[in-house]
């Protein structure tokens, strides 16, 4: 979550300049979400519900949702989604990583 929340105040900080290294990150985040979502004990949401869920969290105001649109606009017409090879483990942020070290312990 402390991710996904990472990546949509970057989107309201740095709209347009950085639109396409922001969706990657998005697409990182999916595939690591996916990914728990199959081992059945981390994740409780659905991927894109639980990505829903931040986003609607961070867009509260007419300003945000602004800039979100500009985000938005910036992508439009492009293919950013990953692919299987994402829903794995290397799609999670370090810090994920050494959490779930943690929990297998």
């Amino acid at each position: 979550m402390m991710d996904a929340a990472k990546v949509y105040q970057k989107i309201l900080r740095e709209p347009t300049s950085k639109a396409v290294e922001t969706q990657k990150e998005i697409s990182r985040i999916i595939g690591c979400s996916i990914y728990l979502g199959h081992q059945n004990k981390y994740i409780d949401e659905h991927p894109f519900e639980f990505i829903d869920n931040i986003k609607n969290y961070t867009l509260n105001t007419k300003e945000r949702i602004k800039k979100y649109l500009d985000y938005d606009q910036t992508l439009s017409g492009g293919s950013y989604g990953g692919g299987w090879d994402d829903q794995t483990n290397e799609a999670c942020s370090e810090d994920v990583k050494k959490i779930l070290r943690g929990i297998k312990k």
